[in-house]
């Protein structure tokens, strides 16, 4: 039930994808991150919007500070059905 709980992932499949909307998702994730998942240290950070889609893939590389010789990964794609982990 917290109200500033996440990011603005769903919202921009639909908003124009100019750059003002990638920094703005960008910084939304990246504060999530951080306000969340304090054990995560992001390495990489790539957001690929598909306009004629309503698309975006999200690819995200990270170590935990626990273990910051190891990466890890995860590939999102986020489009009007939802979120899939890829």
């Amino acid at each position: 039930m917290r109200l500033d709980y996440g990011t603005e992932l769903r919202r921009s499949v639909f908003a124009p994808f100019d750059g003002t909307t990638i920094s703005d998702l960008r910084s939304s994730v990246l504060d999530a991150i951080s306000k969340y998942e304090p054990r995560v240290i992001v390495k990489s950070f790539v957001i690929t919007p598909y306009e004629e889609t309503s698309r975006i893939d999200i690819d995200l590389e990270f170590s935990l500070k626990t273990s910051v010789l190891s990466l890890e990964q995860i590939l999102l794609r986020v489009d009007s059905q939802g979120v899939t982990l890829l």
